[in-house]
């Protein structure tokens, strides 16, 4: 079931979307298929105001097609943006369009080929135990996540919600992450010792050895657009908002960190890109956890996800205006990837015995103590707890 919707509204904006029910498809998640999913529904489309051109006229290309995710929410961000709270006539009957989301609904079990949890872990300790790499990796120079070959960044950021039990199950899987994202960034460091520096920011790389982790889902590099026309002090939120997948509360002691982050960032770049032939690579590690409500339920969504842009002396330009009241223009494309953790998989003792065991075994990156690491929970302006409970177009 999909529909295309035209908006208008008194000729200042307009707007295109396809919302996309992919009825057909079985969404499947760590070796098991879900029907009834909202793994299944995606939206695209562009928003522009106003219309034609215009001094504060902006263009947002969206394109969301994600697991138990947030595609409607996204997307009335989008439109609420664009249109205010003027409804629009509907083309197609409110049933289309509105939905409650629901527990995935399971159809069938887990695939003959899908590994075991031994092979699992046995197929992950010959991956990060590779003895054709070195054990060891040189030092050079003061952070060895930005210099002037590209830029890895992690940024480790969750909602800062009042439920204590919320918050401590938060934290614990936010630890498990981090201690993932290590593993995972000692063996890039190993392989790019070997066998060249570019591999730090080889997209392709990071998604193989982050699906190589034990109870971590596969994930697809799709490559994906990010434009703006917004004041250079709303910057730092709106990244924070686009990696979070939440909008944070404005003036918060967070934000202000994530801002000052941003900046020593944004002088990295500029560095890398007169130094580096106008061309830089950098990949960011965004890890998160989503937290929200299904009817009576909490429903927990660890993700490591992976951004990689390749910047140049023009899409650059704005990293230079975090501190700017002035409108800029940002524009740039990007790989993106999401792992998912099969968190609920630790419930299990001996489960949660073997993984402990792995991660205590591997060797980590000790990228806690990098300039380019970031750790902050943020209050959101309305937690996911309520508004993922139901979404409306």
């Amino acid at each position: 079931m999909s529909h295309v919707q035209q908006l208008f509204n008194g000729g200042e904006s307009a707007g295109t979307f396809l919302l996309n029910f992919n009825n057909n498809r079985a969404f499947e998640l760590f070796g098991r298929e879900y029907l009834k999913c909202y793994a299944n529904l995606s939206a695209k489309g562009k928003m522009s105001k106003p219309l034609p051109t215009g001094p504060l006229s902006y263009t947002v290309d969206f394109a969301m097609d994600c697991g138990c995710n947030s595609v409607l929410f996204d997307f009335n961000l989008a439109y609420k943006k664009t249109f205010g709270n003027q409804a629009q006539a509907p083309l197609w009957r409110e049933s289309d369009y509105e939905a409650e989301i629901v527990l995935c609904q399971l159809v069938r079990e887990a695939p003959a080929n899908r590994l075991s949890n031994h092979d699992q872990f046995a197929e992950a300790e010959a991956f990060f135990n590779d003895i054709n790499l070195p054990d060891t990796v040189r030092a050079v120079g003061n952070d060895p996540y930005a210099d002037k070959d590209g830029l890895v960044e992690f940024i480790v950021a969750n909602e800062l919600l009042d439920d204590p039990a919320v918050t401590a199950k938060l934290a614990e899987q936010k630890a498990y992450l981090i201690a993932i994202t290590s593993v995972v960034t000692a063996y890039i460091n190993r392989y790019a010792e070997a066998y060249g520096e570019q591999y730090k920011t080889d997209a392709d790389l990071w998604a193989r050895a982050l699906s190589k982790i034990p109870l971590m889902g596969p994930s697809k590099i799709d490559q994906q657009s990010y434009s703006r026309h917004i004041k250079g002090l709303s910057i730092a939120t709106d990244f924070i908002n686009f990696i979070m997948d939440v909008v944070v509360s404005q003036g918060t002691t967070a934000l202000a960190s994530f801002n000052k982050f941003l900046q020593k960032q944004g002088d990295a770049i500029r560095f890398g890109v007169e130094n580096n032939k106008d061309f830089y690579k950098t990949i960011t590690v965004g890890v998160t956890v989503e937290v929200f409500k299904v009817g009576n339920e909490l429903v927990y969504v660890p993700k490591i996800k992976q951004y990689r842009v390749n910047f140049d002396r023009q899409n650059s330009k704005f990293t230079s205006a975090c501190a700017s009241a002035e409108f800029v223009d940002i524009h740039f494309n990007y790989l993106y990837a999401a792992n998912v953790f099969d968190y609920e998989a630790l419930k299990d003792p001996e489960i949660k015995r073997d993984f402990d065991n792995f991660i205590q075994k591997q060797r980590k990156a000790q990228i806690e103590e990098a300039d380019t690491f970031f750790n902050d929970d943020f209050p959101p302006l309305e937690p996911k707890l309520i508004a993922r409970s139901k979404a409306t177009v």
